[in-house]
C-alpha cells in the first residue's frame, strides 16, 4: 500500500534539519562508456531541485550499477565526481596541490572483460545556499583514453545469459532537507 505526503519530518526538535522536503531523480538504464581524459558528463546522471529556503541542505546520493575500466591488473583509473551546475560540489576531496577533486576513483577490475564489480555508492551533503534551480551531474575522467570507463554492462558487453553480463542501472537521488 503507497504511503502518500509532502513531506518526510522528525517528530522531535532534536534533528539538525526538518525532513525531506522534496526529491528528484534520475537514471541511466543503458550501457556507457567514455575514454574522455578530460571531465565527461555521463550520459542521464543529472537531476535538478529548487530549494524552497537558502537554508537548506541537499543530499545528492548516486549508484553505479557496474563500473570498471578497461583493465584487469587494478590500473589505469577512472575518477568521478559531482558537479552543482558548473561548480566542483562542497563534498567533493578537497583542493590539494595538483589532484584531481575526485568523491571516488575506480580501477580495471574486470576479469576476462565479463566479470566486473558494482554497485558502486556515493552520497554527500551540499549548501547551495540559493532558491534557485540547482542541477547536479555525475562526471568522468579517465587517466587513459586507452582505457575507458564503462558503466552499467561488462567491458565486451556479451549478450548472453550468464550472471556475469548482467545489465545493471545507474541513477542519481537529491533530496532536500529542509531546514
Amino acid at each position: 500500500m503507497p504511503v502518500h505526503t509532502t513531506s518526510i519530518r522528525p517528530s522531535t526538535i532534536s534533528y539538525t534539519y526538518a525532513g525531506i522536503t522534496q526529491v528528484s531523480y534520475s537514471s541511466l538504464n543503458g550501457n556507457f562508456s567514455t575514454n574522455s581524459t578530460s571531465w565527461a558528463d555521463i550520459t542521464s546522471l543529472s537531476a535538478s531541485i529548487t530549494p524552497q529556503s537558502t537554508g537548506s541542505r541537499i543530499l545528492v546520493q548516486f549508484s553505479l550499477g557496474r563500473a570498471t575500466t578497461d583493465r584487469h591488473d587494478l590500473d589505469y583509473a577512472a575518477g568521478l565526481r559531482v558537479l552543482r551546475g558548473s561548480t566542483i560540489a562542497d563534498f567533493n576531496g578537497a583542493t590539494d596541490g595538483n589532484r584531481e577533486r575526485v568523491c571516488g576513483t575506480i580501477q580495471g577490475l574486470a576479469y576476462n572483460d565479463d566479470h566486473n564489480l558494482g554497485p558502486w555508492t556515493f552520497g554527500g551533503i551540499d549548501h547551495p545556499n540559493t532558491t534557485s534551480s540547482v542541477t547536479y551531474k555525475v562526471q568522468a575522467l579517465c587517466q587513459s583514453n586507452s582505457v575507458p570507463l564503462h558503466l552499467n554492462r561488462s567491458i565486451n558487453n556479451n549478450n548472453s545469459g550468464n550472471i556475469y553480463y548482467g545489465a545493471a542501472r545507474a541513477t542519481i537521488i537529491v533530496m532536500e532537507l529542509g531546514n
